[in-house]
């Protein structure tokens, strides 16, 4: 939960027009969690690919919300992408939802 937290916090922060502004935020067990945050809402919108996907699955969709007026944050779950868990040890998606 406190990713999440950290990742809307971001998401009010940080963004971009339509070029994805790319961040990235250490968790507690020491990995890191790479994301791509677009727009300048004032709403948040946080995208969480699934299976063999990552973050990149969600350019396509990530504009139309930003011309929705949303502000968008697209993650990797530690194991995806450039993110991954303590020591870069492989990490199962059932540990990334315990996180």
């Amino acid at each position: 939960m406190l990713i999440v937290n950290a990742f809307l916090s971001s998401v009010l922060l940080l963004g971009s027009a339509a070029t994805p502004q790319h961040v990235s935020f250490p968790t507690p067990d020491g990995g890191i969690v790479y994301a791509d945050v677009y727009g300048h809402g004032e709403r948040g919108v946080v995208l969480a690919h699934g299976g063999q996907f990552n973050k990149e699955s969600w350019e396509k969709q990530a504009p139309v919300l930003v011309d929705a007026g949303f502000r968008v944050l697209a993650f990797d779950f530690r194991g995806y992408g450039r993110s991954h868990g303590p020591n870069r040890k492989p990490v199962s998606m059932a540990s990334n939802t315990m996180c």
